[in-house]
C-alpha cells in the first residue's frame, strides 16, 4: 500500500501521548485526538460554503480530477494514456483539495514503473483513493476508541449497528427492511459480522489493532457491502439476504434464551442455543456431513461457550452458544485458511498435547468409517494403515517418529486435506472415492436390470 502524510498523521495522533499522567492532560489529549479525527471525517467546501461528510466530498471531487488528468494534463503514449512528471505537478494546481497533496515525489515514484518515466492516469487514482479510503476508516474507528489504536468488540458491534441505522448505504438497509419480518435479525447480522471478522483476524480475545482491522480481507469484504452495488451472485459472505436465510433456521430451531437487558434501541437481548442434535440438523440441511465423534468434540473444546439448559422434554442438556456455532461454519467454509486450520486442530488434538498420533487417527478414522457407510452405502472403505500412511506423507514424509506436531500442521499446505480425510466424510468421498461411487452405483444399476 502506499503511504502518504494523511496516514503518517494518524499514526502520529494515536501515539503522541501527553505529558505525564493527570486526569486533566489525558482528558486534553482524547479532545484533541477526536477534533483532529473528526476533521478527516467532515470537509469543508470553499465554493460551496457547506461541509460535507467525506464520501460527498470525494464523490464531488473524483469526477473533477479524472477531467483534469485526462483532458487537460495528458499526453497520449505507446502503452495508452500516460503522465510525466512536469505534467503531474501542473495537474495539483487544478486539483480538487481532497487530492492536492498526492501531487508529490513520493507518490509518483511508488506509481512509477515505466523506465521512460510515465505513470499511468489510473493507477495514481486508485493509489489515490486507497490511500484516502484506508484514512477515513481508521478515522471512524479510531473514534471508538481514541485513546489507542486497539478497538473492542463491542465497539466494531457498535460500529455497525451505527451504519445499519444510518440508512445511507442500499445493501445494509437490507438489514432493516428483513427486521420488518423478524426484529432480532439485527443483533444476529451484527454477531456475525463482528465474529466473521474476529475469527479471519486470528481474534481470540476482544481486543483488535486498527492496523490490523484495516488490513483484513474480510473487513474489506464487509466495506463492499457498505460502499458498493453488489448483489447476491458476487458470492460476499456478508450479503443480508443470504445471512437471512442462515438466521431463519437458526432461529426455528435454535434454544433461544432472553436475556433481561436491552440493546442501545430498546429490543431485549438473547441468546440463541444449540443442542448436539440440533447441531448435527443444521450442518446437514447446510450440505455439511459431520461425523459424531467431531461434534462431541466441538463441545469439549468449545465447553467455556457452553450453557446447561432445559430442553421441550424437560431434560437437562449442554447447548453451545451462536458464538462457536458460527466459527465452526466459517472453519468448514474456508478450511485453507490458517484461522480454520488452527480452528480443527484444537479438534484434533484429542489428547490436549502438541502433536496427534496414530492412536488419535485411528479413532477419528474409526467414526468417519461409520458415517461413510451410514451415508453413502459404501462396501470398501479404505484401510486404516493406508489412510495412516497419506496423512503422514502428506504433513511430514519421512517422519518416522508417528507424530504429527502443531507447526507442522498448521504450516503444511496439506493440512486442509487431513481436515477433509478425518472430519469431513463428504470431502473425503470427493477426494478419495469418487470412482468406488461411480462404480457401486453401476453394479447396482446391471443388478437391477438383469433382474428384470
Amino acid at each position: 500500500m502506499c503511504k502518504s502524510t494523511l496516514d503518517d498523521n494518524l499514526s502520529l495522533l494515536y501515539n503522541n501521548k501527553p505529558y505525564g499522567s493527570s486526569p486533566i492532560k489525558k482528558l486534553l489529549h482524547r479532545t484533541a485526538v477526536q477534533m483532529a479525527l473528526n476533521n478527516y471525517l467532515i470537509h469543508y467546501d470553499d465554493t460551496m460554503k457547506q461541509s460535507l461528510s467525506f464520501w460527498e466530498d470525494l464523490s464531488k471531487s473524483l469526477p473533477k480530477l479524472c477531467l483534469i488528468l485526462y483532458k487537460r494534463r495528458v499526453r497520449s503514449y505507446s502503452n495508452g494514456i500516460a503522465l510525466r512528471y512536469k505534467e503531474f505537478k501542473r495537474c495539483a494546481k487544478f486539483s480538487p483539495p481532497i487530492f492536492r497533496e498526492f501531487f508529490n515525489p513520493s507518490i509518483y515514484a511508488e506509481i512509477l514503473r515505466d523506465c521512460s518515466g510515465f505513470i499511468s492516469p489510473t493507477k495514481f487514482i486508485n493509489c489515490c483513493v486507497k490511500i484516502l479510503y484506508t484514512s477515513q476508516i481508521r478515522a471512524e474507528l479510531g473514534l471508538l476508541n481514541t485513546y489507542n489504536e486497539y478497538i473492542e468488540r463491542s465497539d466494531i458491534s457498535n460500529w455497525i449497528i451505527s451504519l445499519i441505522h444510518e440508512n445511507s448505504y442500499p445493501k445494509l438497509s437490507l438489514v432493516t427492511q428483513l427486521c420488518n419480518n423478524n426484529s432480532s435479525f439485527i443483533e444476529f447480522f451484527v454477531n456475525y459480522v463482528t465474529e466473521r471478522i474476529l475469527f479471519f483476524c486470528g481474534i481470540k480475545g476482544n481486543k483488535l489493532s486498527i492496523q490490523d482491522l484495516i488490513l483484513s480481507d474480510t473487513f474489506y469484504r464487509f466495506l463492499e457491502i457498505r460502499n458498493a452495488d453488489v448483489n447476491e451472485n458476487d458470492n460476499n459472505p456478508f450479503y443480508p439476504q443470504i445471512l437471512f436465510q442462515l438466521f431463519e433456521w437458526m432461529e426455528f430451531r435454535g434454544h433461544r434464551i432472553d436475556i433481561p437487558e436491552v440493546d442501545n434501541f430498546g429490543k431485549t437481548r438473547f441468546h440463541l442455543l444449540f443442542f448436539p442434535d440440533t447441531l448435527k440438523q443444521l450442518l446437514l440441511d447446510f450440505e455439511y456431513i459431520i461425523p459424531d465423534l467431531v461434534i462431541s468434540r466441538i463441545f469439549e473444546v468449545h465447553g467455556y461457550d457452553c450453557q446447561t439448559v432445559m430442553d421441550s422434554s424437560g431434560n437437562f442438556r449442554l447447548a453451545l452458544n451462536l458464538k462457536s456455532i458460527l466459527r465452526l461454519l466459517f472453519a468448514l467454509e474456508c478450511r485453507e485458511t490458517p484461522q480454520s486450520i488452527s480452528w480443527f486442530w484444537n479438534i484434533l488434538n484429542l489428547n490436549e498435547k502438541e502433536y496427534i498420533d496414530v492412536d488419535i487417527i485411528n479413532l477419528f478414522w474409526k467414526d468417519m468409517s461409520i458415517c461413510i457407510e451410514k451415508t453413502f452405502s459404501i462396501d470398501s472403505i479404505p484401510r486404516l494403515e493406508y489412510i495412516c500412511d497419506e496423512i503422514f506423507d502428506m504433513i511430514c514424509p519421512g517422519n518416522s517418529s508417528g507424530r504429527i506436531y502443531k507447526d507442522q500442521f498448521i504450516s503444511s499446505p496439506m493440512a486442509s486435506t487431513v481436515i477433509s480425510y478425518l472430519c469431513d466424510p463428504k470431502a473425503f468421498i470427493a477426494l478419495e472415492m469418487k470412482e468406488e461411487i461411480i462404480a457401486q452405483a453401476a453394479n447396482k444399476l446391471v443388478e437391477n436390470i438383469e433382474s428384470t
